[in-house]
């Protein structure tokens, strides 16, 4: 593929991933695009093939076959070019929230002075003002949260890979998360994939779901997520209980 063929309304585009472990096929022409602002979920059982997914994307592994583009260039097999947040906040406990924050951009090669600067430039718009000098003990489980969605989007604002990042919290926690993060990626335009394995998550979070299913795995179904508004709450919606469904038949649950 050349560039010159990359949708230039997508942020992301994964172009026929074949990927197998020896002779276990694992994914088997996965594609898929996330265009810019879009929030795109993928669900699917465990052992589905999700995280080797997003290692492909990120560039941890490289695929047996395939592409993966960001932003009209070809990132296969590269890493350090998209950002990738883990379930876990991941946050160094000896280090102060402004110097977590700000490790992507000192291994980017920005002086440490510079670079807690520029992280914290955004604590306000992440609701962390106030925080830059405690340590993540000091957080809540929301905090922390946000705290490590700040610091993924520092390493690439162009599009953001979240693998569970909110299944650890509280369902209080949960929820009003799930509500601040809706209004900060319509703020920020943020193109995001977003690994889930709760199907409530996904309809209320997601502009667009794919299933990942089968063996080896394959996009099984594609729906469209139509809310009246990007941060209104999809699961009282009338089209919410038919959606539910057809998801949960694509899971085979």
């Amino acid at each position: 593929m050349t560039a010159s063929r990359i949708d230039r309304t997508a942020v992301l585009e994964v172009r026929g991933i074949d990927v197998a472990f020896g002779d276990r096929a694992i994914l088997e022409n996965v594609s898929l695009t996330v265009r810019r602002g879009e929030l795109v979920s993928l669900l699917g059982l465990s052992g589905s093939g999700k995280t080797t997914l997003f290692n492909v994307i990120s560039g941890l592994l490289c695929p047996d076959a395939g592409s993966v583009w960001l932003e009209g260039r070809e990132i296969t097999g590269q890493t350090g070019q998209i950002a990738y947040m883990l379930q876990k906040d991941l946050l160094l406990r000896h280090l102060k929230i402004v110097d977590n924050v700000a490790l992507p951009l000192l291994l980017q090669g920005l002086p440490r002075a510079a670079a807690r600067e520029e992280a914290a430039r955004h604590f306000a718009d992440f609701g962390l003002a106030g925080t830059e000098a405690l340590y993540p003990a000091e957080l809540s489980g929301g905090m922390a949260q946000r705290a490590a969605l700040l610091r993924t989007w520092l390493v690439s604002k162009a599009a953001m890979l979240l693998d569970e990042p909110f299944s650890a919290l509280d369902a209080l926690t949960r929820r009003q998360l799930h509500g601040w993060f809706q209004k900060k990626r319509t703020e920020l335009e943020l193109s995001t994939l977003f690994i889930t394995h709760d199907i409530d998550e996904a309809l209320r979070l997601s502009d667009r779901i794919l299933v990942l299913g089968g063996s080896p795995a394959s996009i099984r179904e594609e729906l469209a997520v139509r809310r009246p508004s990007a941060d209104a709450d999809f699961t009282a919606h009338p089209d919410y209980p038919d959606l539910r469904r057809r998801l949960l038949e694509a899971l085979g649950a």
